[in-house]
């Protein structure tokens, strides 16, 4: 189902300058087998990491994942609330300030950072820093392994992983840093669970936030410090309601006088939003259907995306810690049957970590 709000993007990185050493079309991947060059990946053996085999979290012992969870034992003490988590390296921590202004629910982030990194500043300082600003955000710091590790097996989903252990609430948005939701998105998507209310499957439904982004040819910005403070001066450069995003996808000014004589910036009218990569590969988000989405949104509607193909990879809301009205024991329809919804602890995360075993730029999920 796809949402009344979404997300934008303020990367500014371009496909050709990703690292795509070893990129390899035929790895497995658990999202999509296509092998559009725009899809890289850039894995190790998994012994390469480290990591005793226990502690990684994969298919064989997916049954012991959820003991790590923070979710409340009680499942009536959980709140009806969606966290935000992401992952990100400490340079692009600093986007999630804006994120901050815009979604007042609670924020999760595991921030990969180098013991170099760590020699300039102590973690105290980074944390306290951060939590000054955004009280309703926490920070869970994970040190690098090696200096090699971040350009050749970045821990995508450990990452992940280790911020999803932290929510307790009963629906988590897992998001790229990079993007920065439309003001009170979380209210929205509360308003959609009341929608939604009494639906089957209900622990078993995901809700799809569409994603688009800034192209960057007329941007005055050309690196990630200097599109933060472009931000700052106008935070329309991430369309902050509907209106805004509306007029960013189907406007085109090319009076740049008139636009001068108004006092705004002629750039945001020569610069317009577009599907996030629907330029590069638009199976990406192709089945979101996001142009119907904007030309013909519902306020009172939750729209069903009925079918979806290989290398769709939309942002989601997903159902996390059970609570009084979405939980394991929510009703099924008769043909699903009930012994696949029986789990050891009722309290137990109710969607499925990463499989860490993924790792690097794509196809990690």
């Amino acid at each position: 189902v796809a949402l009344i709000q979404w997300i934008a993007a303020i990367s500014i990185i371009k496909s050709n300058n990703i690292n795509n050493k070893n990129i390899n079309s035929n790895s497995i991947s658990s999202s999509s087998s296509s092998s559009s060059s725009n899809v890289i990946t850039s894995k190790l053996p998994i012994e390469s990491l480290n990591e005793s085999e226990s502690n990684v979290k994969e298919m064989s012992n997916i049954d012991s994942h959820h003991l790590t969870s923070n979710c409340p034992r009680e499942i009536e003490a959980t709140k009806l609330a969606t966290t935000l988590v992401t992952q990100t390296t400490l340079d692009r921590l600093i986007l999630l300030k804006e994120t901050c202004l815009r979604w007042t629910s609670p924020i999760v982030a595991t921030v990969y950072i180098t013991t170099q990194e760590l020699s300039i500043q102590t973690w105290e300082n980074i944390s306290r820093h951060y939590s000054e600003q955004c009280h309703h955000m926490k920070l869970i710091p994970h040190v690098a392994i090696n200096t090699r590790e971040r350009n050749e097996a970045y821990p995508i989903n450990q990452l992940r992983n280790e911020a999803l252990d932290a929510v307790n609430t009963s629906h988590a948005f897992l998001v790229d840093a990079d993007f920065i939701p439309s003001v009170d998105l979380d209210k929205g998507i509360e308003k959609t669970f009341r929608l939604m209310n009494g639906t089957l499957d209900l622990d078993r439904r995901a809700l799809v936030v569409p994603a688009y982004e800034r192209t960057i040819e007329a941007l005055p910005c050309q690196d990630l410090q200097e599109c933060v403070a472009l931000t700052k001066k106008n935070p329309e450069f991430i369309p902050r309601s509907m209106q805004s995003l509306y007029q960013c996808v189907h406007d085109n000014y090319t009076n740049s006088a008139e636009i001068e004589a108004k006092g705004e910036d002629v750039w945001l009218y020569q610069s317009r939003c577009i599907v996030f990569h629907s330029d590069r590969y638009f199976l990406g988000h192709g089945d979101t259907n996001s142009d119907e989405w904007l030309r013909n949104m519902n306020q009172k509607e939750v729209r069903t995306i009925p079918c979806i193909n290989e290398g769709y990879e939309p942002y989601v809301v997903i159902p996390w810690c059970p609570n009084a009205q979405v939980n394991h024991g929510t009703l099924h329809s008769q043909q699903t049957p009930a012994k696949e919804h029986v789990q050891t602890d009722r309290w137990a995360p109710l969607s499925p970590y990463y499989d860490e075993r993924f790792h690097g730029y794509g196809k990690n999920k």
